[in-house]
């Protein structure tokens, strides 16, 4: 998702929120976040404090869909940044066919 020209930023309170345009795949509070400014990554590990549709706070944005979000420790958006959501998933050792390789 890249922050768009029209809602880059506004200030909320304290917090700045970046208004964008959901352009891939779906956004949600349990996500994690990075911010790319060109090609490097300026943030990441990030966790959403607002994700806003129109007015409502909500769970979950999917594509094509317009919104507004924060997060808790980044707020230096600026035009044209992008913003990519990830899943962190753990994997024991035997789930990745480590212990197998090792055997032969």
């Amino acid at each position: 998702m890249v922050i768009s020209n029209k809602d880059r930023s506004k200030i909320l309170g304290i917090k700045r929120v970046a208004g964008m345009n959901v352009t891939k795949g779906n956004l949600n509070k349990k996500a994690k976040y990075r911010v790319l400014r060109g090609n490097k990554v300026i943030a990441e590990g990030l966790t959403l404090s607002t994700l806003k549709h129109h007015k409502d706070e909500v769970n979950e944005i999917k594509k094509g869909q317009d919104c507004g979000l924060s997060f808790f420790d980044f707020d230096e958006f600026k035009e044209g940044d992008v913003v990519e959501a990830y899943e962190v998933k753990v994997i024991k050792p035997e789930e990745a066919g480590v212990i197998e390789q090792q055997k032969r």
